[in-house]
């Protein structure tokens, strides 16, 4: 998802690791509101896209808060329905993912048969490496993994296979095998 959000040129902002509590009240919204447009049965994009819209309408303007004294949102803040930006699937750029990817440092540890995944891909390594932690960043020009050892010495590369941008763009990239 960050990678689409970047592609859309989204900024993200990140929580540690494992603190949802770090940011709580966004948290516990976005698990309402994938419970209530029921994000796991959506079909497709659009589908799901429209499912969103729906939970979000009654959330802002029929659903009373009882923080804001029993108003809706829309009533406390008139201003939620201008429309700041607009969805446009033409002006995505994978280039601007990559971008981003290319900054992000994976630590992987090798397997006893000398594989590491990235994105639920599986990677050669070699056998020589097995059992040892590796880094792994992305080369944005040549799409390529770069794989090097603890101390940053190139190991090997490998086609980041899953990085397509149509991979990015429909959200796919952690489910083909």
């Amino acid at each position: 998802m960050a990678l689409w959000l970047k592609g859309h040129q989204v900024e993200t902002i990140w929580n540690r690791p494992a603190r949802p509590t770090d940011n709580a009240c966004v948290e516990r919204m976005q698990g309402t509101t994938s419970r209530w447009a029921e994000v796991r049965q959506a079909r497709s994009l659009e589908k799901l896209q429209l499912q969103l819209e729906q939970v979000i309408t009654f959330q802002r303007e029929h659903y009373p808060v009882e923080r804001l004294s029993g108003q809706t949102r829309l009533e406390a803040y008139p201003t939620l329905n201008k429309q700041r930006h607009s969805y446009d699937q033409e002006h995505f750029d994978a280039q601007k993912a990559y971008a981003y990817l290319a900054n992000v440092q994976f630590v992987r540890k090798v397997s006893a048969n000398g594989r590491i995944t990235v994105y639920e891909h599986g990677y050669q390594v070699g056998k020589k490496w097995s059992h040892q932690k590796v880094l792994v960043h992305l080369d944005r020009l040549t799409r390529e993994w770069i794989i090097s050892d603890a101390q940053g010495e190139l190991i090997r590369t490998q086609q980041a296979k899953q990085l397509t941008p149509d991979d990015i763009r429909n959200l796919s990239i952690s489910r083909r095998t």
